[in-house]
């Protein structure tokens, strides 16, 4: 073993480096860097004992591990040469010098590191104390301690106010007393174990503290006396616990939720998380509510890639509440429905078909028009599934006042210059209640195709937006409608300052219509309408750079870009035309309008 220390001679700073015979005995060596099999040992002050055989380092001790790498051979390079490539017969070439010393010397490693102010090494043992500002780094874990002992063979040890970082697991533990048992097994006295990385200082957002914690192989965490924590604040406890102590996702019960009103009394929630496979996943909420009956609900999410992936949520509920004869309910909420099963089922799913087939599912089916309002918070309300499936997806649910709730099928595949668009929309129908005898229209399906190609080498444009919609509903009247409106557009060379468009369109809507229910529809079921339309704008845009002095942003460029619209589409007489969107019922126009665009965008001064 080698122990380097500095010592101050006359007005120069030397090294001195002892080399210890682990047999017995003593030799002087001068040396700035020594390298041996196994351990190194530098420190301010060293001293030998020879009964017990032991070393005594005080300030500044680094002992490090160092491991012999074994070195590449030549067989593991890279083939480069074309002879070799062609397996063509090469005459070996003689090593150069330099490369025969270079594989003669070998390689070393560190790979355990071990600080401190003070230290004693036991030679027979292989075992170590150390005091003051203790810190191990091995490719395992990071430990920061202010007394350890430790077996280096074994690589275990005893540590007094301990944190320790573990690498592979994510795994942040901190305790009066940290013992290390085994390579990931660890049992703590009066400490806490998390699962997420903090930074020097940080108080962690949530935590399991108890008074005896043990890590267990395969990375389950034992807690008796076991408290939960928000920040430094203890909110729960249990004398028993188990969880998971690692960052991969694991089967088991999160935490609980617990809940109290004077509507839904008592309510308690004890989500079971299911692993069932690495990409596919369940959670359960058995939830109990005192005045309302059992509540129980479900997620269950899968993810192949990063554009396929769904999930889909329900929760049931058959409320005790929920009766005429319960008028203390209804006065004091003022909710009007009055069935007894209550749910609400929801889900969403993103697939890409071919690489060029994007498929969006989107559901959202509610018993009543009270229970989003009514069920609104806990881990299955709707601001938690709001959250949720935004976040997943980019977009979630209508607002919780919606009446009418929208499901739908969307696929898209996007051409050179044009886009074909097949959606089938069906609509959940809350109010119960409602007044009004028409039910709403859903889209079974529509199929929308738009584009815009050139003419040639020409600066003409054809634009076109066709649709076909089968409108559906319970009760009203519904039917097919196809929508066609080809366009010619062209620039006017008025002026090189001025930017003008020109477009000429017709379009063309046929209408068969169908009445459902006990609707009547007096007119002829088939049905036409043509209209033309006109569209003139001329543009301009004027820019101008500002300068504001010295700085990285010493400038920013202004726009301004007014602009004059012309609108002409003549009266028709639609009267005779169903009533389902804005397509239908298309207002004459003749008129003119004038608007402006600014802008501005900083910039830097050029060097």
């Amino acid at each position: 073993m080698y122990l380097r220390f500095p010592l101050l001679c006359g007005s120069r700073l030397v090294a001195l480096a002892i080399l210890v015979n682990m047999t017995g005995g003593t030799q002087l060596a001068w040396a700035e860097k020594v390298a041996t099999e196994k351990w190194n040992i530098s420190a301010d002050k060293v001293i030998r004992y020879e009964n017990p055989d032991s070393i005594v380092a005080q300030g500044s001790v680094v002992l490090e591990k160092n491991q012999k790498v074994t070195p590449r051979t030549t067989r593991d390079q890279k083939v480069s040469s074309w002879a070799e490539l062609l397996e063509e017969k090469q005459k070996p070439e003689a090593p150069r010098a330099e490369q025969v010393e270079r594989q003669a010397a070998p390689q070393y490693q560190t790979t355990v590191t071990i600080k401190a102010d003070w230290m004693v090494y036991d030679v027979e043992l292989e075992s170590i104390k150390a005091k003051g500002n203790v810190h191990i780094v091995t490719n395992e874990e990071e430990l920061f301690a202010r007394e350890a002992t430790v077996s280096l063979p074994k690589e275990t040890g005893k540590f007094t106010d301990a944190t320790i970082l573990r690498k592979e697991l994510s795994l942040h533990l901190e305790g009066k007393s940290v013992e290390k048992t085994g390579f990931d097994t660890y049992r703590i006295g009066d400490g806490w174990v998390i699962t997420c990385k903090l930074d020097d200082g940080e108080t962690p957002p949530w935590s399991f503290s108890a008074a005896n914690t043990e890590v267990r192989q395969g990375g389950y965490a034992v807690l008796t006396h076991a408290r939960f924590n928000i920040k430094d604040v203890p909110v729960f406890y249990s004398p028993y616990m188990i969880l998971p102590a690692k960052n991969t996702r694991q089967s088991g019960f999160l935490f609980p939720y617990i809940s109290s009103s004077s509507l839904d009394g008592f309510g308690l929630n004890v989500p079971f998380f299911l692993n069932i496979s690495d990409s596919v996943d369940a959670t359960f909420y058995p939830e109990y509510r005192m005045k309302r009956g059992f509540m129980p609900g479900a997620d269950f999410r899968y993810m192949s890639s990063s554009t396929n992936k769904g999930t889909f949520s329900a929760t049931f509920l058959d409320d005790e509440l929920s009766d005429p004869s319960e008028t203390d309910y209804y006065q004091e909420t003022g909710y009007t429905h009055d069935n007894n099963d209550r749910y609400w089922i929801r889900g969403k799913a993103n697939h890409t078909f071919a690489d060029v087939w994007q498929t969006r599912l989107d559901i959202d089916i509610v018993s009543d028009q009270d229970y989003l309002n009514e069920f609104n918070s806990g881990p299955s309300g709707y601001r938690k599934s709001y959250d949720s499936y935004f976040e997943t997806f980019g977009r979630s649910f209508q607002n919780q006042t919606e009446l009418n709730r929208q499901n739908s099928l969307k696929t898209l595949r996007s051409f050179k210059g044009m886009s074909l668009e097949a959606n089938l929309l069906a609509i959940n129908e809350t109010n119960t209640n409602a007044s009004d005898s028409n039910t709403p229209l859903w889209k079974l399906p529509s199929v929308g195709f738009s584009g815009a190609l050139p003419f040639g080498e020409t600066n003409y444009y054809l634009d076109w937006n066709t649709s076909y919609v089968n409108y559906w509903r319970e009760d009203g009247i519904g039917g097919h409608r196809v929508d066609l409106k080809p366009a010619i557009s062209a620039p006017i060379p008025i002026s090189p300052y001025l930017e003008t468009l020109a477009q000429v369109s017709l379009r063309e809507t046929f209408y068969y219509v169908e009445p459902y229910g006990d609707a009547i529809w007096e007119e002829d079921q088939a049905q036409n309408r043509v209209l033309p339309e006109y569209k003139v704008e001329v543009a301009t845009t004027l820019e101008r750079d500002f300068s504001t002095g010295e700085g990285e942003l010493n400038g920013f460029t202004h726009q301004v870009r007014p602009f004059v619209k012309y609108e002409h589409i003549p009266g028709v007489d639609q009267i005779t035309l169903p009533k389902w969107d804005d397509v239908d019922q298309i207002i004459g126009r003749n008129a003119s309008s004038t608007a402006s665009t600014t802008s501005s965008t900083p910039f830097p001064r050029p060097t």
